[in-house]
């Protein structure tokens, strides 16, 4: 899952120092690991929580961005289709419901849907950073 060998050590001491209460350190530290293996998910999610446990709602809001298209680019389609099964089954999928009348996607997967509404609540309310423990 990881790009470079040996992440595991620096996550370890990111996660170290965030059970410490170091969240900006252990944010710089996920940031350069994130350089290190850009599509990796657990590095953003760790990040998201820090983000928000400071009240950084800007980077908080731009690392949601950034997971949404990660998990859409899961979803495209690798291999181009026969124009004859593409207008079926954009067809079928009209006709079932799962595209509007433009051909969009009424459905999202989970993991985008739930990256969209963190967003959402993110950006009507005012974050307020927590407390460090003692």
């Amino acid at each position: 899952m990881y790009a470079i060998k040996g992440d595991h050590i620096h996550i370890t001491d990111a996660q170290g120092l965030e059970q410490k209460g170091d969240w900006p350190a252990a944010a710089a530290l996920y940031e350069k690991l994130l350089k290190q293996s850009p599509k990796n998910i657990r590095i953003i999610e760790r990040l998201l929580v820090l983000f928000r446990k400071t009240g950084d709602a800007k980077n908080e809001a731009k690392y949601i961005d950034l997971a949404i298209k990660i998990h859409e680019q899961r979803y495209v389609a690798v291999i181009k289709p026969d124009k004859k099964v593409t207008a079926l089954s954009n067809q079928l999928n009209k006709m079932l419901g799962h595209t509007d009348k433009k051909g969009k996607p009424a459905f999202v997967a989970d993991e985008i849907g739930k990256l969209q509404l963190r967003k959402a609540r993110l950006l009507t309310k005012k974050i307020t950073p927590l407390k460090k423990k003692k």
